[in-house]
Order: structure tokens, then C-alpha cells, then sequence
């Protein structure tokens, strides 16, 4: 008997301790899309995938760069990083990776095996069960069709949850809401873009206006041209 008072304390003891979970992304609209049918439910060991994009490092100082590079004033003007330096300073720390790979792990997906890390570690993309994603997130997912199109998506309808240590190093996890834009199908839309993650999304995750103009010597180019690249990577993956 008291064994079990134990044994019973020590479970009511870790399910206290466990990290409430917040919805992320409350903003984002959820439903099936105009020109969309849902298809069928995922079953437990169906695979799918999503992308986390991991809280960046040095957002200020990017911005900072970017201003200076674009001021004829700044002893910094026309210093353009490169890729490899933009990378660099905005790659994630190793605690925050640290929280999401621990995460992870504890519900039983095997980061070095179902995951890979962008060139700057701020996107991580993983395949995984079903099963995994309902663990992780706390949604269910379904296919969906685009009727004109045929394209196909894996998505979920319900808004997705993350634990509140998790929460504060994401900015959001692509493939679980969002639907791929279809409007401009019959101008051959890439198919790739089903991770459902646009350079509008990026803009407002990321805080940096949309680009005007062709000029490549101001800072909002720079800034076009870091999103792309980042766009590049989620289409890829």
C-alpha cells in the first residue's frame, strides 16, 4: 500500500512538472482552403514531414548590417556580407538547439537519423510518423487534394500546441497549417511550395518589409535576398 502512494506521488509529481504547452501561431487561420478536399485520415505509421524554424541569433545586428551597408555615410557602405557570414550570425545557440533536440528525442524521434539541420542550424526538417507528430504537436493530420491541381498535401485542422520551453525558441513549424497558394496555377505554381511557407510569411516572422525595386545597393535588396535564400531552403527540402 505504500508503495503505491509512492509510486502514485511520483507521477503527480512529474505530470506538474511537465512544461504547459501554448498554442503557437494563434493568428494563423485554420480550415480547408477554397479548391481543397480533404481525402483521408493519416493512420498512425503514415510518414510525413515539417520544418521547425529555430529562433535565430543576432537579429538586431543583421538589421543594424543591413542598414549600414545601404548608408553612404557608414564607413560600412557597400560591405556586403556573404551567405557564409549571414549564416554565422544568425545561427541559433546551442542551448536553443539543445531544448529542441531534447525534445524531440524525449518523444521518441531520432534527431540524427529522421532530421537534418539548414547550413546555419535555424531550420530543422524531419520526417516522422504520424504518430510523432501527434505526440509533438498535439494535432491529427489529414491528406488534402487540390481539386484543379492534384496536388497533394499533408495538413492539420486543428491549431498546433508546443511545450512553453519549446515555444520560446520556435518561430513557427512549417507543414502543419499552412496550405500551399494555388492561385497562380495555371502560371505553372511550383509544387515544392506545399511546405505551405511563402516570402510573406518569412517577412512577417522575420520583421523586414517587402522589397521594392530592383536596387541592389540598399538594405531592403539585402534583405530580399536573405529571405529567398532562406525560401530556397524550405522549398527544398
Amino acid at each position: 500500500m505504500k508503495a503505491a502512494l509512492i509510486f502514485i506521488s511520483l507521477v503527480a509529481v512529474l505530470l506538474l512538472a511537465e512544461s504547459p504547452r501554448i498554442v503557437k501561431e494563434p493568428e494563423q487561420l485554420v480550415g480547408i482552403p477554397s479548391g481543397w478536399e480533404a481525402v483521408e485520415k493519416l493512420s498512425s505509421k503514415d510518414l510525413t514531414h515539417f520544418v521547425i524554424a529555430i529562433r535565430q541569433s543576432n537579429l538586431k545586428d543583421l538589421e543594424r548590417t543591413l542598414l549600414d551597408v545601404s548608408n553612404p555615410s557608414s564607413p560600412r557602405y557597400g560591405k556586403y556580407m556573404s551567405f557564409d557570414e549571414v549564416n554565422e550570425l544568425v545561427r541559433p545557440s546551442a542551448d536553443d538547439v539543445d531544448v529542441i533536440v531534447q525534445w524531440l528525442q524525449e518523444n521518441g524521434v531520432s534527431v540524427d537519423n529522421s532530421c537534418s539541420f539548414s547550413v546555419a542550424g535555424d531550420f530543422l526538417s524531419c520526417y516522422v510518423s504520424h504518430a510523432h507528430i501527434k505526440r509533438l504537436f498535439n494535432v491529427e493530420l489529414s491528406r488534402f487534394v487540390h481539386a484543379k491541381s492534384q496536388v497533394s498535401v499533408v495538413r492539420s485542422l486543428e491549431r498546433y500546441t508546443l511545450p512553453s520551453n519549446v515555444h520560446q525558441v520556435v518561430d513557427f513549424v512549417g507543414g502543419l497549417l499552412r496550405f500551399p497558394d494555388m492561385s497562380a496555377h495555371d502560371k505553372k505554381a511550383n509544387p515544392k511550395a506545399a511546405i505551405g511557407v511563402t516570402p510573406d510569411v518569412l517577412r512577417h516572422r522575420y520583421n523586414i518589409s517587402k522589397v521594392v525595386g530592383n536596387n541592389d545597393a540598399n538594405s531592403q535588396a539585402v534583405a530580399g535576398t536573405f529571405l529567398r535564400r532562406l525560401l530556397f531552403y524550405l522549398r527544398s527540402c
